[in-house]
């Protein structure tokens, strides 16, 4: 589904889990009393949060032109830091960290992706899913061609000229891309150089829960609070980790 469909189309979707497992795990868990409510919210986030760490740098890397691609891609990390630190924050007992206010907690993923929502209708498709979906044996061609051209004068501030050029290297790309032959997992794995890469990175990933920092990162109060700092400061030495 998430292939098949566009950049566009998956944030919409994706944003819309994010919702529905702010709904799940915030009113419905706490009227119902269900932890089996919490889980099933918690993988519908976990699964949302999956995707869109691959959809929004794709959807921003097809968006941008490519002298700036590196520009808009780096905000990423030091924007995931904010949100642990915010999260640290509005996670204190003083704040929404509470029996009381809890709900309150796990339903703001959820406001934040209505705010998404609303702005959806402009967000625009992709240049690049634009021109794929519409082939030049296709009649609609020079109009999907022309509207295409229209985008990257809105999304661009540059010349005529200069959009005309950045569309030209985009059909190019395209019809390089088209060119390969996709190879499927088999034979991947009977590769010696594809399987060599594709151990590395399971072996990045893997590494990152082997090593344990992300329960780390999930408890920090509490190691905190173990070795000695008191629970009123805990969350402020939390909200210090983060920023390291």
């Amino acid at each position: 589904m998430f292939v098949v469909c566009s950049r566009r189309r998956n944030l919409l979707i994706i944003h819309n889990l994010v919702v529905l497992a702010s709904v799940v795990v915030g009113p419905v868990a706490r009227v119902l009393r269900s932890y089996e409510a919490l889980i099933c919210g918690r993988f519908v986030s976990g699964f949302a949060y999956g995707v869109a760490y691959s959809v929004v740098p794709l959807f921003v890397a097809e968006t941008v032109s490519r002298s700036t691609v590196s520009m808009y891609q780096s905000p990423a990390g030091w924007l995931m830091r904010i949100g642990q630190i915010l999260g640290n924050g509005l996670g204190h007992e003083k704040v929404l960290g509470n029996s009381q206010n809890w709900p309150c907690l796990l339903v703001l993923p959820g406001l934040c992706s209505l705010f998404f929502l609303v702005c959806y209708v402009w967000v625009p498709n992709t240049p690049g899913f634009l021109i794929r979906r519409k082939r030049k044996s296709d009649p609609a061609w020079v109009e999907t061609d022309a509207k295409v051209y229209e985008l990257l004068r809105k999304l661009r501030s540059g010349e005529n000229k200069a959009v005309l050029v950045e569309l030209e290297e985009i059909h190019q790309e395209i019809e390089y891309d088209d060119g390969i032959r996709k190879a499927n997992l088999l034979e991947i794995l009977r590769n010696g150089c594809y399987r060599r890469q594709l151990i590395a990175a399971v072996l990045v990933i893997c590494s990152v829960q082997v090593t344990g920092i992300q329960a780390v990162v999930l408890y920090t109060d509490t190691i905190f609070i173990a070795g000695g700092v008191a629970p009123a400061y805990a969350t402020y030495m939390s909200m210090g980790e983060s920023q390291g």
